[in-house]
C-alpha cells in the first residue's frame, strides 16, 4: 500500500481500492486479485446442495481458470524475486505480458490461462440456459458469480490484460461477495510484511487464505462442498478439494506453493479437460504422484551428497 493510505483503514469503496493498488507492483497486485477470486469458490456449494447432477459439471470449469490464475500470480512473483535477487529490482516490475518474453514455460502458461477461460465461459453458458426458470436459480446465481470471479482473476492474469484490468477484477468481485474486510486484510499484510518489497507477492501468497476467521458462508460452503465432491470416488476430487485446503491453511504443505507443481495441474491435453473430472482428475493426481516421488528421489539424492561431503 502506498506510503499516504491509513494501514488501519477498511476499504469500502472502489476509488479507496484504487488508491490502495497505487503503488504496488503487477505481481502484487495479481496476488491480490486472485486470493479473494478464491475465496468465492464455497459459493458453489449453494447450488451443489439444492441439485447436485446439475452444478458438478461447472465445478472443474471454475477450479480451472482460479488455478490458472494461482499458477500465474505464483510465476510472476517468482520472476520479480528473483530479478532482486540478481540485483535488478526495477526489471522484477513485469507484468504478464512482458514475462512471456522470457521463457518456454510462461508461454505455456499464458496459453493455459486462455484455454481455462474459454472453458468457464463455455459451461457457465451452457448452465445459464438450463437453470433457467427452475427453483434452483437463486441459488446458481452464487456458483456464476464465482465462476465469473475466476474468469475475471484468470483475465487479469492473461497476457492481453491491460493494467487496469487487476482493479476491475478485484472491484467487481468485492462487490458481489462484500469482500473489502479480507482484501484490506490483504492489503495492510502486504504494507506490513517484514521481507523485501520484491519478496512481498510471493510472502502474501504463501499466507492463510483468509487471515481472519472467514465467513459462515465459506467456511461452511466449503466444509460442505468438500464433503459432496470427495464422496464421488469415481471422479477423484481429492486432487482438488487437498489443493483448496492447502491455500486455506499452507501449514499442510512441507513448504511454500510451487509454481512447477501449479503449472503441471494444468497441463493436461484439452480432451482430457472436455471429459470431465473422471478422466481428467485421475491424470493429475498420477501426474503429481510421479513427480512428488522425483522431487523425493532428487532431495534424497542431494542428502547423500551431502553426507558423502560430510564424511
Amino acid at each position: 500500500m502506498n506510503d499516504s493510505a491509513n494501514d488501519n483503514m477498511l476499504i469500502t469503496n472502489s476509488d479507496q481500492l484504487r488508491e490502495a493498488l497505487r503503488g504496488l507492483s503487477p505481481a502484487q497486485i495479481l496476488a491480490v486479485v486472485v486470493r479473494q477470486a478464491m475465496r468465492t469458490l464455497p459459493a458453489i456449494s449453494l447450488w451443489l446442495d439444492w441439485d447436485e447432477e446439475e452444478a458438478v459439471p461447472v465445478v472443474l470449469p471454475t477450479i480451472r481458470p482460479l488455478a490458472a490464475a494461482h499458477a500465474m500470480a505464483l510465476e510472476l512473483a517468482a520472476h520479480e524475486a528473483r530479478h532482486a535477487r540478481a540485483g535488478d529490482p526495477g526489471g522484477g516490475s513485469a507484468r504478464v505480458s512482458d514475462l512471456m518474453k522470457m521463457g518456454a514455460d510462461a508461454g505455456l502458461l499464458a496459453t493455459d490461462v486462455e484455454a481455462a477461460v474459454r472453458h468457464a465461459t463455455a459451461a457457465i453458458s451452457r448452465a445459464t440456459s438450463v437453470v433457467a426458470n427452475r427453483r434452483t436459480q437463486q441459488a446458481f446465481v452464487h456458483a456464476r458469480n464465482a465462476c465469473a470471479a475466476a474468469v475475471r482473476a484468470a483475465y487479469a492474469a492473461s497476457a492481453g490484460a491491460d493494467a487496469d484490468a487487476g482493479f476491475r477484477a478485484l472491484a467487481q468481485t468485492v462487490e458481489l461477495f462484500d469482500g473489502w474486510a479480507p482484501v484490506s486484510a490483504d492489503l495492510q499484510a502486504l504494507a506490513q510484511a517484514d521481507t523485501t518489497e520484491a519478496e512481498k507477492a510471493q510472502w502474501l501468497l504463501a499466507q492463510p487464505l483468509w487471515l481472519s476467521e472467514p465467513p459462515g458462508w465459506a467456511a461452511e460452503g466449503w466444509k460442505a462442498m468438500r464433503e459432496i465432491l470427495n464422496m464421488r470416488k469415481n471422479e477423484h476430487w481429492p486432487v482438488w478439494t487437498r489443493w483448496y485446503d492447502a491455500l486455506l491453511d499452507p501449514g499442510v504443505l512441507s513448504g511454500p506453493p510451487s509454481p512447477h507443481l501449479a503449472r503441471m495441474r494444468l497441463q493436461a491435453p484439452e480432451a482430457f479437460w472436455q471429459q470431465g473430472p473422471a478422466v481428467l482428475n485421475a491424470a493429475i493426481g498420477t501426474v503429481l504422484a510421479e513427480e512428488e516421488e522425483r522431487e523425493v528421489a532428487k532431495a534424497r539424492e542431494a542428502w547423500e551428497k551431502e553426507g558423502k561431503k560430510s564424511s
